[in-house]
């Protein structure tokens, strides 16, 4: 059974970036968007690590993380800090609420996927879904995987706003 992961941020680009990368790797994503909604969550789906944004609304993240420490349901859950925020105080004020990692944007998917991996027991492994393997060698592919997630939610577009082309249908 694929591990729970709830990843909190109220950036949308980047709670897509992280569905995406997560999904692929096989576990289950859970998302928030502010801070109750987080704490919500984390009560009644008791996910097995936790990906906090600092600067959220309702709640920050340092206050989502002190009331999840102090709550002897959910105070075993893995707190994997993910912020813009860059100064030392802020590191060490986290990692004193209880936080496992502190890591800064911006994101880089690799490091999030090794340190969820050293935080979380080896899930049993997936039933097959019949389609091909294709192993991940180097950072080409998790790149390439950013950009379509990216171009999922923000498709580019080529000619100038207003241009009309009758041969086209959309």
């Amino acid at each position: 059974m694929a591990h729970k992961v709830l990843a909190v941020d109220d950036n949308f680009d980047t709670i897509a970036i992280l569905s995406a990368v997560l999904q692929k790797e096989g576990y289950a994503v859970l998302t928030a968007m502010d801070g109750l909604e987080a704490i919500q969550k984390v009560e009644r789906d008791l996910p097995a690590l936790i990906l906090l944004d600092l600067m959220i609304p309702k709640m920050s993240g340092f206050e989502v993380c002190q009331a999840l420490k102090a709550n002897s349901k959910t105070r075993h859950i893995p707190i994997l800090m993910l912020t813009a925020k860059t100064d030392s105080l802020s590191r060490l004020h986290g990692l004193s609420l209880g936080a496992s990692e502190y890591l800064t944007k911006p994101l880089n998917p690799r490091e999030i996927l090794q340190k969820i991996k050293e935080h979380l027991p080896p899930a049993e492994p997936p039933p097959p879904s019949g389609g091909p393997i294709v192993p991940l060698l180097g950072a080409a592919p998790l790149f390439w995987e950013l950009i379509r997630a990216m171009l999922a939610f923000h498709p580019l577009r080529f000619d100038p706003p207003g241009t009309f082309h009758p041969h086209k249908i959309f």
